[in-house]
């Protein structure tokens, strides 16, 4: 009769042990914030509980099985749903009472080691829920997740506190940052080139009539056609939308920034040439065209629209051309290139500094090639600087590439992805060079930015904005 007791029993533990992490699950995945809020917060005041109730009903030493299997379950439970949660892609306090729902549930785990374990050893079992509190502090936050939709996100960027995401079919979505729910979305049609900005913003500034927290920002934006439409966006409508069109025989190839509060549109005509022609809001030419000499490959702007550089046809080689004046530099890293990797090194991606002086260039590297570092910092004479994100003997045997490269607001921190198998995206101390790899950063993104405050990197994935907090980065 004891021996059935004690098997009812432990069916009974074993029965509530699986409702209570299925609870959890479903607690932490449902998809209404604030009752996921409380439902996390209800189990962990359910487990404090639960560990106060044990403690005043199970005698010291216990000989039961129940209660061994108890401690060990909910000591390997506790440990393993703090490397979980940033899985979880879960919102920052959510995470944060989750790493609370954790110590909690690692406090029946000292109290039944301290009911189980010798006399001299229970005190070892009381302190069981410090090594849960010491990790809640030394792992980083895992990213937030927004979904997106029927949409697959593609390029991103920043005007102001109003983030701005393009979906690769053509929309435009404006998110109020950090909030998760869009104040706006605008109808494009399509229109991907790989490499070149396919949207420009201004800057976001009050409307003339607007109400409390109304702004009004520019944007131009690549369409079918031969096209660049322009308008003005405000949180609930759009306004003085107008088409630029390019001649038919001529492609259009990117849209920046440029002074004044203008665009310049970048396109090449029927004999090969690149221009770039300012454009005003209202989609019409500001100044003459600007030639832009060699074969753009891949181009950005710097934040002031100031400038653009491009990596040139040989991809080897990098102009740099002011916007105002039409001046061009040419950086030839050629030798420096080929002294480092050989003739198979090429340069893939580029990042202008917010001051201008400085352009960070991301390498595609060939397999088996010793590399001392996929991002080099060169200054507009072509010195190389620095040399960083030096890639693992792994990524080397896949010829790994940067196919992300973004400064931050002040230029103190690049954010840069290695396009491998898998992939990573790092963030990098533009000073000291070092290196720290975002958690879940290897599920391969399409582009990133910071955050103006600097605090949030933001990235788009095909299912989704991904979004870290930097604080302990």
């Amino acid at each position: 009769m004891v021996r059935r007791s004690y098997k009812s029993l432990n069916l009974w533990v074993a029965t509530g042990a699986a409702a209570l992490v299925l609870f959890l699950v479903a607690a932490v995945l449902h998809p209404t914030w604030y009752l996921r809020l409380a439902f996390t917060a209800l189990v962990s005041l359910l487990l404090v509980g639960a560990a106060a109730l044990m403690a005043t009903r199970i005698r010291r030493p216990s000989r039961r099985a129940w209660v061994d299997w108890v401690a060990l379950g909910t000591a390997g439970l506790s440990l393993w749903w703090l490397f979980w949660i940033p899985h979880l892609l879960l919102p920052f306090s959510l995470q944060v009472l989750c790493r609370t729902l954790g110590i909690s549930l690692s406090l029946i785990t000292a109290v039944a080691l301290h009911r189980t374990l010798p006399h001299r050893l229970r005190r070892l079992g009381t302190l069981f829920p410090l090594a849960p509190i010491a990790l809640s502090f030394l792992l980083p936050l895992g990213p937030v997740r927004w979904d997106t939709g029927p949409l697959s996100p593609s390029g991103l960027g920043f005007a102001g506190e109003l983030l701005v995401v393009r979906a690769e079919e053509g929309p435009v979505v404006i998110y109020e940052f950090p909030r998760e729910d869009s104040a706006v979305a605008v109808g494009f049609s399509s229109y991907q080139e790989w490499g070149f900005p396919n949207f420009a913003l201004g800057d976001a500034r009050p409307g003339p009539y607007s109400l409390h927290r109304e702004w009004a920002l520019p944007i131009a934006a690549l369409e079918t056609g031969g096209r660049v439409e322009m308008g003005i966006l405000y949180p609930t409508r759009v306004v003085d939308r107008h088409i630029y069109s390019v001649q038919t025989a001529s492609e259009l190839l990117a849209v920046v920034l440029a002074s004044g509060h203008n665009f310049a549109v970048i396109y090449r005509d029927a004999e090969l040439k690149v221009w770039a022609q300012p454009v005003d809001t209202h989609g019409m030419p500001s100044a003459a065209p600007i030639r832009l000499p060699g074969q753009p490959l891949t181009l950005v702007a710097s934040q002031d629209g100031s400038m653009v550089a491009y990596v040139d046809g040989d991809l080897r080689s990098v102009w740099v051309v002011d916007l105002t004046t039409g001046d061009a530099i040419r950086l030839e890293l050629s030798e420096q290139l080929a002294a480092a990797g050989g003739d198979e090194v090429h340069i893939h991606s580029l990042a202008i500094a917010p001051d201008g002086n400085e352009i960070a260039l991301g390498l595609s590297w060939t397999e088996g090639l010793e590399c001392p570092g996929l991002v080099w910092l060169v200054d507009l004479e072509g010195q190389v600087l620095a040399r960083t994100l030096p890639p693992t003997r792994e990524e080397l045997e896949h010829e790994p590439f940067v196919s992300i490269l973004r400064y931050s607001h002040d230029g103190k921190r690049l954010v840069a992805e290695i396009c491998c198998f898998p992939s990573r995206l790092s963030m990098i101390d533009v000073r000291s060079g070092r290196v720290r790899n975002l958690p879940l950063g290897g599920r391969g993104y399409r582009d990133a930015a910071f955050s103006p405050d600097g605090r949030y990197l933001v990235a788009t994935g095909y299912d989704g904005i991904y979004m870290w907090r930097l604080a302990r980065f």
